[in-house]
């Protein structure tokens, strides 16, 4: 069952508090799930009533890359069927192939304004990704 939980894994706080503030202010239904690894987004899973709605993967964390957490949450049966997006300051061509290759639904440069996150969050959120 989905719920109206956000699990963003990044290992930045300040990144989670940006997030997860203008994330609520559009939808205050919603709520923000913080990890800062993969192997803490798993637990975080594990130790959930239910699934988030969606998840927000970082690339670039200590330990273990993005790419990794995309790739485990996909292969794994109960989470493949969350919408990932990646969500991370790299804007390398390679990176948005790969991560799109192993099921991102979207691959999201970090913006650098509040108002740049707040559309990109309204598309998510209005889930208008799914028909382009």
């Amino acid at each position: 069952m989905l719920t109206n939980k956000i699990l963003l894994i990044d290992d930045d706080p300040e990144e989670f508090d940006i997030f997860c503030s203008t994330l609520t202010n559009l939808d205050n239904s919603l709520s923000c799930i913080q990890a800062y690894s993969c192997k803490e987004g798993f637990q975080k899973l594990e130790a959930s009533q239910g699934l988030p709605k969606y998840i927000f993967v970082d690339l670039n964390m200590p330990g273990s890359h993005g790419r990794y957490c995309l790739e485990k949450i996909k292969k794994h049966s109960a989470y493949s069927s969350i919408p990932v997006f990646i969500y991370t300051t790299s804007d390398r061509n390679v990176d948005k192939e790969v991560t799109k290759r192993l099921g991102a639904q979207l691959y999201i440069t970090k913006p650098s304004t509040e108002k740049e996150l707040k559309q990109i969050l309204s598309y998510v959120i209005s889930e208008e990704w799914k028909f382009n």
